[in-house]
């Protein structure tokens, strides 16, 4: 998840992006947002985190080309490289 997603959807578009997701929790404005997707070229589409309910993206579910409910809550973004404990035992 980032902060103020809109920022950089010119960006991602122009890097080669065909379909971009945004966090509902982090777009105070998801319908511009989601209309800035689709203006830039891109198909859109809303990320809920597990504990945010469903009809959180009713009044925009005719502006989506995707909907994903996420499995596990989103974190800060971490710092990378990241060295993740790795286990051999079988």
């Amino acid at each position: 998840m980032i902060v103020e997603p809109e920022r950089y959807i010119e960006t991602f578009v122009r890097a080669g992006a065909d379909f971009l997701t945004v966090h509902a929790e982090a777009c105070p404005h998801l319908n511009r947002t989601l209309h800035q997707i689709r203006e830039a070229g891109a198909k859109a589409g809303v990320a809920l985190n597990p504990s945010t309910a469903p009809e959180t993206i009713e009044w925009v579910l005719d502006d989506l080309d995707l909907a994903l409910v996420m499995s596990t809550r989103s974190f800060k973004p971490v710092r990378w490289p990241v060295r993740w404990p790795v286990s051999l035992a079988g």
